[in-house]
């Protein structure tokens, strides 16, 4: 994919997707959202890509949110952000918004405020730099955040409140004990970190078990549990009868390691 707001890297059966404008914090304007949109869609589209690693260039910001000063020059100027459909006036740029059920991992350095903790959010798991700040800051602007409506799927109200209306930053640390954040690791390692994890995903797991599990978790969510328990197995029947269900079994009798095919 063509180098702009957005950088698209495809490492064997990993993607990296950079948000791209490390001069502005990699600020989320329209067009990097358009862009996100088309990186996520294409690695939903291709079936050799298996574990995405979502970051920000440098070393400032995973990403700072919406770029407010972008906002302030539209306003004065009397310009309204055009709507793309649905009442929307973004596309879906994340994981969780196309409904992606591959894997996929945030790598936070630096801040990772409003719109940067959205971007982190929707990725399925979260490795953060020890320097990295989350925030929730649109109470700080009177800004919406909409995407936040299914925060507490993920932590808790009193941790989900706490995040929007404290006007402090979350540390690294602090998002690891609310449960938004599954790894701290030292400055700059991030991104290493994420690899590391995504190619043990991509080499060791059958994806296509990988990604049921990735659905069943979100769709079952807050459902009866004879509601999920139904609906994880119409999610997860295909797998009985994949040749890679039959190539588990037989890896393991032969103390091989599997050789999965998708398939």
């Amino acid at each position: 994919m063509a180098e702009g707001d957005v950088l698209y890297e495809k490492r064997g059966r990993v993607v990296i997707i950079t948000m791209n404008r490390p001069q502005r914090m990699n600020a989320l304007s329209g067009g990097m959202l358009d862009e996100l949109n088309k990186a996520w869609t294409h690695f939903a589209d291709d079936e050799d890509a298996w574990v995405g690693v979502l970051t920000g260039a440098g070393d400032k910001a995973f990403s700072a949110g919406a770029d407010l000063k972008d906002m302030a020059e539209a306003n004065a100027s009397g310009n309204k952000p055009k709507s793309r459909g649905r009442g929307s006036v973004v596309p879906p740029s994340t994981p969780r918004g196309l409904e992606i059920y591959k894997p996929t991992i945030a790598a936070v350095n630096g801040y990772a405020l409003a719109g940067g903790w959205w971007m982190a959010q929707d990725c399925d798991m979260i490795v953060a730099d020890e320097t990295a700040q989350f925030g929730i800051t649109e109470t700080l602007w009177n800004l919406p955040g909409p995407w936040a409506a299914d925060l507490t799927s993920r932590i808790s109200i009193r941790h989900a409140i706490e995040a929007t209306v404290v006007p402090e930053r979350i540390t690294a640390q602090r998002a690891r004990e609310m449960g938004f954040v599954n790894w701290v690791v030292p400055k700059g390692k991030a991104l290493e970190r994420a690899l590391e994890i995504a190619t043990s995903i991509a080499e060791r797991c059958a994806p296509a078990c990988t990604r049921s599990f990735i659905e069943m978790y979100y769709r079952c969510h807050g459902k009866p549990v004879a509601e999920a328990r139904a609906l994880g197995m119409h999610i997860q029947r295909p797998l009985m009868t994949m040749e890679d269900s039959k190539e588990g079994p037989r890896a393991f009798a032969e103390k091989r390691k599997p050789q999965f095919k998708n398939r």
